[in-house]
Order: C-alpha cells, then sequence, then structure tokens
C-alpha cells in the first residue's frame, strides 16, 4: 500500500481491501497519537476490480468502526482539485488570458539573461 498526502488530504492505495483497511488503522492510530481524528463522513473509497467499480459493495472500509462511503460507477469526488472516478474526466483547462493580466499587472520586472 502506498500513502500519499497534501496538507490535510491523504491518499491511500492498494491492491486489496484486508490490506487497505489495516493502513486506514495505522494511519488513525498515528493521526491519534498526534492528536488529529479523521471524520469517516468526509472520506470515501473508490474500489475497483479490473478496472471496473463492482456491484454490491456495502461501505467495506472503515474509520472508528464507521463505515467510509464507496464511490459507485459514475460517482466522483474531487481530490487536490482533480476529479476522482471510475470514468475519466476531463476539464478545459483555464484560460490563460486572465492570468497573462494580472502577471502584466503585476509590476513585475522581466527576467534578464
Amino acid at each position: 500500500p502506498k500513502v500519499t498526502g497534501y496538507a490535510d488530504d491523504i491518499a491511500v492505495l492498494g491492491s486489496s481491501l484486508h490490506n487497505q483497511q489495516l493502513v486506514l488503522d495505522a494511519v488513525d492510530r498515528t493521526a491519534s497519537a498526534l492528536q488529529l481524528q479523521f471524520h469517516p463522513r468526509k472520506c470515501v473509497s473508490l474500489i475497483l476490480e479490473k478496472g471496473r467499480v463492482p456491484g454490491n459493495l456495502a461501505s467495506p472500509l472503515s474509520i472508528h468502526s464507521l463505515p467510509i462511503r464507496t464511490l459507485l460507477d459514475g460517482e466522483n469526488e474531487e481530490y487536490l482539485g482533480t476529479p476522482m472516478g471510475s470514468r475519466l474526466l476531463f476539464r478545459m483547462p483555464n484560460t490563460p488570458s486572465g492570468k497573462l493580466d494580472q502577471l502584466v499587472g503585476s509590476g513585475l520586472a522581466p527576467c534578464k539573461n
């Protein structure tokens, strides 16, 4: 299993539900030792088998014995501003013209090599 984090967002990736639960329990124990607490109602899990969301999943993962919501086929959740789910979602990038206007108006000096 792999654990990645940025600020207060953590992702746990693994190849089996059993190992995922063990890692979640270990991360929760570490957080508790640091006086931090996870909120299961704010957590989601995405379970894929052979690239698809299996049917009949009733929240197999939990924190503090409280179930973590499992994403269904077609659902997504944003993680660090990127939609995650069983289907790829594409967003049109922000148009750079607004950002360029901000840069030009910032008063920054051009780079001289």
